[in-house]
């Protein structure tokens, strides 16, 4: 999606001059998708708008059968039409392409030394919006957790919400109130960004279950931290990513916290997941600088990684 925005904004400059051509914006999505037109197509336009286009897009919507998603930017003229079309294969597609566009910086990491490594851990959390829920009297508050899930998108390409991880206070909530927070969210994202939902533990088959449940509510990707407590060893992590990853086609992120789980992905494990197709990054809070590096010059080009929270408190 990523390239069609650019290729959408470079046609908008091309029209903009040609008086003889009428434009229109359409877009298809399953039936179960609320929200007309969607947030896409909705920045689609902005991004015609921002290219200079200021003749009239005519926009519609249709929600029918159970595609991922087609975008269609026409323009129509009396001797010809030309069309720009965007069709998803699937979710786990329109995830990898979101990450890959908020993801450029790290790409020749490499060849970074510490101090450039950790000035762009600092650039990159603005990526990231960890949202917390609100609990009133032991119990999910709706109002507040509307209100915070609903603030991200307005940040544009600066925010990717994630919910339930543990920011979001997930061990404390019941799995109803769990798969509540992420109904709300996607609810709230509107299909503007994608939204990552955490499902992870040290239960291969509760978490198994937990990953298809947020996947049917229609999340485009879950955050899986590592089991805690019982400290697998790294071919026990590998087999229980392999088979979380089996069981879903939506996009997994690994999330290795040593500080809180007592349990360390180590790089060549990484090295291993990312083989696997729908395991797409690692969100890393082991706070060793040397660690990361040693990640990103293992794992291949395209699989995102995330420097957390923990690596910034320790300096």
């Amino acid at each position: 999606m990523a390239i069609f925005s650019r290729l959408v904004s470079e046609a908008a400059k091309l029209m903009q001059n040609e008086a003889e051509y009428e434009s229109w914006a359409w877009e298809a999505h399953h039936s179960a998708k609320k929200d007309a037109p969607s947030g896409t197509m909705l920045k689609l336009v902005e991004d015609m708008r921002r290219a200079g286009y200021t003749k009239h897009i005519d926009v519609s919507s249709t929600r029918a059968g159970k595609i991922p998603g087609t975008h269609e930017i026409g323009f129509d003229s009396a001797a010809d039409t030309i069309t720009l079309t965007h069709t998803a294969r699937s979710r786990e597609g329109f995830a990898r392409g979101a990450l890959k566009a908020r993801n450029g910086w790290w790409a020749n990491a490499v060849f970074m030394n510490s101090a450039t490594l950790f000035s762009e851990v600092v650039h990159v959390h603005r990526l990231w919006h960890s949202a917390g829920n609100s609990l009133s009297e032991g119990r999910l508050a709706r109002r507040s957790d509307d209100e915070e899930a609903g603030s991200a998108p307005d940040c544009g390409r600066h925010r990717f919400p994630g919910t339930l991880r543990t920011t979001g206070e997930s061990p404390t909530l019941t799995r109803e109130e769990h798969l509540r927070v992420v109904e709300i969210t996607i609810e709230e994202a509107k299909g503007k960004v994608p939204v990552l939902a955490g499902a992870g533990g040290y239960n291969t088959h509760e978490v198994i279950e937990l990953a298809r449940a947020v996947e049917k509510l229609g999340a485009d990707g879950i955050l899986s931290v590592t089991p805690y407590y019982n400290k697998p060893t790294q071919e026990g992590l590998y087999q229980h990513y392999k088979a979380i990853a089996a069981s879903i086609k939506i996009p997994i992120i690994v999330y290795s916290v040593q500080g809180r789980t007592g349990v360390n992905v180590e790089p060549a494990t990484l090295a291993r997941l990312a083989q696997i197709p729908n395991i797409i990054g690692v969100k890393e809070a082991s706070g060793n600088i040397g660690q990361m590096a040693a990640v990103v010059h293992q794992v291949p080009s395209e699989f995102w990684f995330s420097p957390a929270m923990t690596l910034l408190q320790s300096h």
